[in-house]
């Protein structure tokens, strides 16, 4: 267990690993229902998913663009770490001056 968080305080992460049998391992898809994971924001999704590429880690997906909801224009994938948890890496739609409230 460990816990993560940003120089001079913010929100904390908790973090754990649970060791199980084989025979107990959860199918971690994306899309099944009860499937944690953590999100990170990044600023540009398109670069940094050739970077991951370039050094061989493979995703889910390429970058999905968001269609639908708040985040309409933003875009995400998703990955595996080495334990295969899901991660998702977030990039924020862009907004226009007039859209930002």
């Amino acid at each position: 267990m460990t816990h993560l968080q940003p120089p001079g305080g913010g929100p904390r992460i908790e973090l754990f690993q649970y060791l199980m049998p084989e025979s107990e391992v959860r199918d971690l898809e994306p899309r099944n229902v009860g499937n944690a994971h953590i999100c990170f924001v990044v600023e540009d999704l398109s670069a940094l998913y050739e970077r991951l590429l370039e050094k061989g880690i493979s995703t889910i997906s390429p970058p999905v663009e968001v269609d639908t909801g708040v985040n309409t224009g933003g875009s995400s994938l998703y990955l595996y770490d080495p334990d295969g948890i899901t991660l998702e890496l977030f990039q924020r739609p862009m907004r226009s001056p007039a859209n930002v409230e």
